[in-house]
């Protein structure tokens, strides 16, 4: 739990600009709900727009960490494709 608020601080205090527009609170369950197997679907999610809209920004920001190329990405959304398809 601690190196989850660790890095939504790191990462919230590393936006340019729109950190205002996430609650912490709500990325945090998010990351701790994919990390159960649950994809994304814990409490504290209900609102289906702020959680996309955290998903869509996490995602972009470990794109970036991971620093995948093209073809990384490509196969990264297949894989996520493949998973939501199940």
């Amino acid at each position: 739990p601690e190196e989850v608020r660790a890095y939504v601080a790191r990462f919230l205090g590393s936006l340019e600009a729109g950190a205002e527009d996430f609650d912490a609170a709500v990325l945090e369950a998010l990351i701790f709900a994919g990390l159960d197997g649950d994809g994304g679907r814990g409490p504290g999610l209900a609102d289906p727009e702020q959680t996309m809209q955290a998903r869509l920004v996490l995602t972009l920001r470990w794109v970036r960490e991971l620093e995948l190329g093209p073809e990384e990405q490509r196969e990264l959304l297949a894989q996520a494709g493949r998973r939501v398809a199940v």
